[in-house]
């Protein structure tokens, strides 16, 4: 069995929310297999998927417009930083 033959994976067991969007203070564990993260309207179900996003791939650039500039719109509600 080489190197090569060496699967990779990257399991997410929590996440800790200190302040993300309108998110406080949250904390959810994943249990193993597929979560689906469920919850009325302005939950906060896409803010979650946000912060997924933006903890591996990092924070896009500015852009002009609110609708385009997601680093604006997934600010801290409460004023803090991300």
């Amino acid at each position: 069995c080489g190197a090569k033959d060496i699967e990779k994976h990257m399991k997410i067991n929590k996440l800790k929310i200190d302040s993300f969007g309108k998110l406080k203070d949250t904390e959810i564990t994943l249990d193993d297999g597929i979560t689906v993260i469920q919850g009325k309207n302005e939950a906060g179900k896409s803010t979650v998927g946000a912060f997924i996003k933006y903890m591996l791939y990092g924070m896009p650039k500015s852009r002009r417009s609110l609708g385009e500039n997601e680093k604006k719109l997934y600010t801290p509600w409460d004023g803090n930083t991300v």
